[in-house]
C-alpha cells in the first residue's frame, strides 16, 4: 500500500509570482491580424488674437487719453444731437434745424486772427473727420459748423471746442474724438483660428462657427484650407479694431465640425476672453512748487476727464432681421396654400404642359381607357433633368392642326395652343429621343381629351406631360404655378443693458432655396451707410424679392437673411433670421415629405462616445396589404381582369374614390 499522499493544492491561475505554476504562453499566429481600432476623426481649435506688432490682445496696454498740444486731430461724426457731448470742458454747442443729418457738411476753423480754414469737406455717419493745423497759428480754441449737405447756408450744429483740454473719447456734439497725433484708441487686430486634424484620416472641415456675444458669424468663408490630411493644420482669419479706450470683456468661441471620408464626423471647440481695464484717468494739475493745498472749489479744468466704465457694452447697437412671405391669392401665409385640383370647365384655348419625362405608368387622371391611352417604346421617355426630347402635340387626326413641335428638356414647359381658336377636342402627344421623327426614335405616344367636357384636372398627368396651366373664357388663367413675396424688415432694438446706440448698417446678403435650387441675393448697395436710432424700424425701399413656386411637386422653400450693421462707437452687431415652408401636392402615404432645412447657423451636438453610446440606426420599409383576406402581399397584387361592369347581374355595392372639383 502506497503511504497516503497531501491532496492536491488548488493553483491560482494566472499569477506570474507563483513559483508553483508556469505562466502562461499566448501564441500569436503571423496569419491572423491584430485587430486595431478603426480610423478616428478628431479635430482641434485653438484660438490667437494679436496686434500689428504681435502683442497679445490681452497685453494691449490702453492709450493715455490726454491730448498734449496736438498738431492734427481726428474725429468721428456722429450725428448726434448737442445734448450727447461728454467731455470735461465748458463747451459751446448749438443745435438749429433740427439738428444734424446722417450726412453733412463740416468746416472747422481756428479762431486766431487769421481764422485759417482747417477742414472742410461732407460727411456720412462713421466718417473721420481730420482737423490738421499745419502752419496756421494754433489757438486755444477751434470753430466747427455743421452744415445741410444741399444748402451749406442752412446751419445744424456749431460747435467750439477747447484744444488745450482734450481727452479721447471726448463727444462734442455730432463729433468724438478717435485721435490726436499718434494717440489713439484704436488698435487694430487680428483674430486667428487654428484648425489641426490631430486625427488618424483625413477629413473635410464643413463648419467654422464664431460666437461674440448675440453675434453669430458663419466663417467657413474664411478657412484657407478645407480639406486636411492626416496632422494637416489650416487657419481662418478675422481682422478689426480694438478699442483700448473703454472697458472691453468679451469672449470669442469658436466651434468647428469636420467629416471623415467613413464614419461620424468629430466637433471641437475654443474660447478667448479679451479683457481690457481702463485706469482712472488722474485730473490735470498745474506744475507746483510749494505742497499742494487743498482746493474747496475745483474750476471746470481741474475736474477729472469723464471716462465711462462700461459693464455688457450700453453702447453697442442691437439689430434684427426679419423675413416673411407675402402669397398671392386668398391664403393667409405662404405655409397654410391652398393646393387645389381644379377643374377645366371650358374648352381651352391654350394648356401648359410641364414635361416631367417618364414612362406611361406615371399617368394620373380619370379619364376613362376611350379617351386616354398611352404608349411606350424603347423605355420611355427620359427622366435625367435637363435631358432633351422632341416633342410635338397635334389633333388626334394626326397633324392636320400642329400645337407645338420643338425639343423640349425635362423639368421645362411647352405651351400648346392655336390662337385665337379653341383647342380640338381630342390631343395626340408624340415624343421622339431627337427632331428625326424616324419610327425607330419614337418613345411615347398617347392620346387625351382635351375639351374639358370629360374630366380634366390641373395638375393631370398623361405619361411624361403634366397639366401645370390652362386657359379659357371662363376660368380665365388656371396655374399650378404660385407668386409668392419675401419682404425683409430691419430695426434696432435697445440692447441687453437696456440702452440703445444708434446702428450703422453695414451689409444685407443673404439666400433663397427653392427646392434643390439656391440663389443668393444682396441688398448691401440699398442699405449701406443707413442709420437707425435705438428702436427704430428701416423705412426706406421695400426690401423685397419675387419667387415662382411650382405646385406639382412638393418643395421644400427657404429665405435667410445676413444682417451687419456696428454703432458709432465701433461696436458690431449682426443678426441673421430664416423662413422655411413646405409647399404643393402632397404625395402617396409610401413617400415621406422632406423635413424642412435646418438654419444656417446651430449649436452641433457633442460628439457621440462610442464606449458608451453602443447604439446603431438601420432605416427599413415595410409594406403591407390592408384587404383581399391576407391572401395578397404588395408584390402580388394584380390589377382587376375587367374595367368595365359587363356581368349583367344586379349590382350590389359601389366604391368610389373622392377626387375633389366640380362638375
Amino acid at each position: 500500500t502506497e503511504p497516503p499522499t497531501d491532496p492536491p493544492s488548488k493553483t491560482r491561475t494566472g499569477s506570474p509570482t507563483d513559483p508553483l505554476t508556469d505562466p502562461p504562453t499566448v501564441v500569436v499566429s503571423m496569419d491572423t491580424p491584430v485587430p486595431t481600432d478603426p480610423p478616428a476623426c478628431r479635430v482641434s481649435v485653438d484660438i490667437a488674437c494679436v496686434d500689428e506688432e504681435g502683442t497679445d490682445c490681452d497685453d494691449i496696454p490702453s492709450t493715455p487719453k490726454k491730448c498734449d498740444d496736438p498738431s492734427v486731430l481726428n474725429f468721428v461724426y456722429t450725428a448726434e444731437a448737442c445734448e450727447q457731448s461728454f467731455n470735461s470742458q465748458d463747451d459751446s454747442c448749438g443745435d438749429s434745424n433740427d439738428g444734424p443729418s446722417t450726412s453733412a457738411t463740416i468746416v472747422c476753423k481756428n479762431s486766431g486772427s487769421d481764422s485759417v480754414v482747417l477742414t472742410d469737406g461732407t460727411v456720412i455717419v462713421g466718417d473721420t473727420v481730420t482737423v490738421p493745423f499745419n502752419n496756421a497759428i494754433i489757438t486755444d480754441l477751434i470753430t466747427c459748423t455743421v452744415s445741410s449737405i444741399d444748402n451749406t447756408d442752412e446751419v445744424l450744429q456749431t460747435l467750439i471746442i477747447d484744444t488745450n483740454n482734450l481727452s479721447l473719447k471726448d463727444t462734442f456734439g455730432s463729433l468724438r474724438l478717435e485721435s490726436c497725433d499718434d494717440q489713439s484708441c484704436l488698435v487694430p487686430i487680428t483674430y486667428t483660428y487654428g484648425i489641426q486634424n490631430v486625427g488618424d484620416t483625413p477629413m473635410e472641415v464643413t463648419m467654422v462657427t464664431r460666437t461674440r456675444g448675440s453675434s453669430v458669424v458663419d466663417l467657413i468663408g474664411l478657412v484657407e484650407n478645407t480639406s486636411l490630411g492626416v496632422e494637416e493644420g489650416t487657419v481662418a482669419r478675422e481682422t478689426g479694431e480694438l478699442d483700448v479706450c473703454v472697458e472691453v470683456d468679451v469672449v470669442t468661441k469658436v466651434e468647428v465640425e469636420a467629416n471623415p471620408q467613413m464614419g461620424s464626423s468629430c466637433l471641437s471647440e475654443d474660447t478667448y476672453e479679451l479683457e481690457i481695464n481702463v485706469p482712472a484717468t488722474p485730473p490735470p494739475t498745474d506744475p507746483q512748487t510749494e505742497p499742494p493745498v487743498d482746493i474747496l472749489s475745483p474750476s471746470p479744468s481741474d475736474a477729472p476727464s469723464p471716462s465711462p466704465s462700461f459693464i455688457g457694452d450700453p453702447d453697442r447697437c442691437n439689430v434684427r432681421v426679419g423675413v416673411s412671405c407675402s402669397p398671392s391669392g386668398e391664403s393667409e401665409d405662404c405655409g397654410s396654400i391652398i393646393v387645389s385640383r381644379t377643374r377645366c370647365e371650358e374648352r381651352p384655348v391654350a394648356l401648359v404642359f410641364k414635361y416631367n419625362g417618364g414612362t406611361c405608368d406615371q399617368s394620373d387622371n380619370i379619364q376613362p381607357p376611350t379617351l386616354f391611352t398611352c404608349f411606350d417604346y424603347f423605355g420611355g421617355p427620359p427622366t435625367e433633368s435637363g435631358e432633351t426630347s422632341f416633342v410635338q402635340v397635334t389633333d388626334i387626326k394626326g397633324g392636320s392642326i400642329v400645337y407645338h413641335a420643338a425639343t423640349v428638356g425635362v423639368g421645362e414647359e411647352y405651351t400648346v395652343a392655336d390662337q385665337p381658336f379653341e383647342v380640338d377636342a381630342n390631343m395626340n402627344i408624340t415624343i421622339w429621343s431627337s427632331a428625326n421623327t424616324a419610327p425607330e426614335n419614337i418613345l411615347q405616344t398617347l392620346v387625351f381629351h382635351s375639351s374639358c367636357s370629360q374630366n380634366l384636372f390641373l395638375k393631370d398627368r398623361f405619361g411624361a406631360s403634366q397639366l401645370v396651366v390652362f386657359v379659357n373664357t371662363e376660368q380665365g388663367v388656371q396655374s399650378c404655378f404660385f407668386n409668392a413675396t419675401y419682404t425683409i424688415t430691419l430695426e434696432n432694438k435697445l440692447n441687453s443693458e437696456g440702452t440703445g446706440a444708434s446702428a450703422i448698417l453695414n451689409a444685407l446678403t443673404g439666400n433663397v432655396e427653392v427646392g434643390n435650387e439656391e440663389i443668393g441675393f444682396d441688398f448691401t448697395e440699398q442699405v449701406n451707410g443707413i442709420v437707425l436710432a435705438p428702436e427704430s424700424s428701416y423705412d426706406g425701399p421695400p426690401l423685397t424679392l419675387d419667387v415662382v413656386i411650382d405646385l406639382t411637386v412638393v418643395t421644400n422653400n427657404q429665405v435667410t437673411s445676413f444682417l451687419t450693421a456696428n454703432s458709432p462707437l465701433g461696436f458690431q452687431c449682426n443678426d441673421v433670421d430664416s423662413l422655411n415652408f413646405v409647399t404643393g401636392l402632397a404625395p402617396p402615404p409610401n413617400i415621406p415629405t422632406r423635413s424642412p432645412t435646418s438654419a444656417p447657423t446651430r449649436s452641433p451636438a457633442p460628439t457621440p462616445d462610442p464606449e458608451v453610446t453602443a447604439c446603431a440606426l438601420a432605416p427599413g420599409i415595410v409594406c403591407q396589404v390592408l384587404n383581399g383576406g391576407g391572401l395578397l402581399t404588395c408584390d402580388n397584387i394584380a390589377p382587376p381582369l375587367n374595367q368595365d361592369c359587363t356581368s349583367g347581374a344586379d349590382i350590389s355595392e359601389l366604391d368610389f374614390v373622392y377626387r375633389g372639383g366640380g362638375c
